[in-house]
């Protein structure tokens, strides 16, 4: 009885800590070639929900641990009639924080890009696929680092953690860079910059390569994809399809000026839009503000953007800014009566305009929507963001 019942313990032992494990390793392994290859049979959602979560919670509660078990570099290893019982470790314990670190915070990129991918801002989505990718260079320098003895028993649990992971993190990468590419063939974009417009050719095209190639460059592609994410963004079509015009009210500007009806409460950006040498200043279309035309340009519908942002998350915040700015910004208009003054005002306001825009890229998720149809209506809102 006592006998069957270590037997019993002995294959519960083996099904726990070999059989389990590699079965999980072998069908992350298939999910990745199957983002490749897309050939064969899916894994069904409820097995991959459980791979997901066995792979980033009970995994590394493993690997982390199994590390710390090897001796410091700065510890001697103690020697039992000549043979060595122990190895030192694979990192240095004194560093180990920064690691841990990365670790969870790849695990927390993992849920969020998996969960809200295509809720989240430019700038949101390039800080948690960097948070894999940065993961995912440890990974690959930790297996070089252990590659001549990786299959010493206290080495093997987190090679084994972190070749899991590798699968999981270049999976779901993969995945999301196939849904990013659906997702821009469907929109078809033209991009002024010749440099956006290779790329972009490039990264529709990605998916027809052979899969060696594919997966040789896929690292590069990633980078190309989440610099696309970032500078590449464009207006909605229906947006374009009002503003990309000529000699109508949201036109761009490609007709004479409008005229201009100068206010003791106007805009001192919409002065300096209008007045401004065009070469610097850039005026790009007509837009209404409080029932005047006037002369807009990116720096203008920029900062009248960040100013929504505000107004939409942040009421009392904006009534206080609102506030200030009427008290003391509006009568600067009155002062800027020449092309050099316009000039000077647009130089001096580049340095908020990009950090009106990095808050912009931060919190929604087509910034560039919300920039363009600034001063595209009368009463001055746009409070929705497709």
């Amino acid at each position: 009885m006592v006998n069957l019942m270590l037997t019993i313990c002995g294959l519960i032992a083996i099904l726990v800590i070999i059989v389990i494990p590699m079965a999980i390793l072998a069908l992350n392994l298939y999910r990745l070639i199957y983002a490749f290859l897309r050939k064969g049979k899916e894994i069904k959602k409820i097995l991959g929900i459980i791979l997901d979560v066995y792979s980033t919670t009970v995994l590394p509660t493993l690997t982390v641990p199994s590390i710390f078990r090897l001796k410091s570099a700065r510890e001697a290893i103690i020697i039992h009639n000549g043979v060595e019982p122990n190895i030192h470790a694979t990192l240095a314990y004194e560093h180990m924080l920064t690691i841990i670190i990365i670790l969870i915070f790849s695990i927390i990129s993992f849920w969020v890009l998996k969960i809200f991918s295509s809720k989240l801002s430019p700038i949101l989505y390039l800080m948690f696929s960097s948070g894999l990718l940065l993961e995912i260079v440890f990974i690959i320098f930790f297996f070089i680092q252990v590659k001549s003895r990786f299959n010493i028993e206290p080495v093997i649990i987190p090679v084994y953690g972190f070749a899991n992971l590798l699968f999981l993190y270049l999976y779901l990468l993969k995945d999301k860079f196939d849904e990013f590419i659906c997702r821009e063939k469907e929109l078809n974009r033209i991009y002024e910059n010749k440099v956006m417009m290779k790329l972009y050719a490039l990264l529709i095209k990605a998916n027809t390569l052979p899969i060696i190639i594919m997966f040789s460059i896929f690292p590069i592609l990633i980078i190309l994809q989440l610099i696309s994410i970032v500078f590449g963004q464009q207006p909605d079509s229906f947006i374009k399809v009002f503003v990309e015009t000529s000699d109508w009210t949201f036109s761009k500007l490609k007709a004479p000026p409008p005229i201009y009806v100068p206010t003791i409460h106007g805009h001192y950006l919409c002065t300096v839009a209008l007045k401004g040498h065009k070469s610097l200043v850039k005026p790009i279309r007509y837009g209404v503000r409080q029932d005047r035309i006037i002369t807009v340009n990116r720096q203008l519908l920029v900062a009248n953007a960040f100013e929504n942002i505000l107004e939409q998350y942040t009421p009392k915040f904006h009534r206080v800014i609102r506030k200030m700015y009427d008290k003391y910004g509006l009568p600067i208009s009155k002062y800027i009566n020449s092309a050099l003054t316009a000039d000077l005002i647009y130089i001096i306001m580049k340095p908020l305009e990009w950090i009106f825009l990095f808050c912009l890229y931060l919190i929604d998720k087509n910034p560039e929507n919300r920039i363009t149809v600034q001063y595209l209506s009368r009463d001055n809102q746009f409070t929705k963001v497709r």
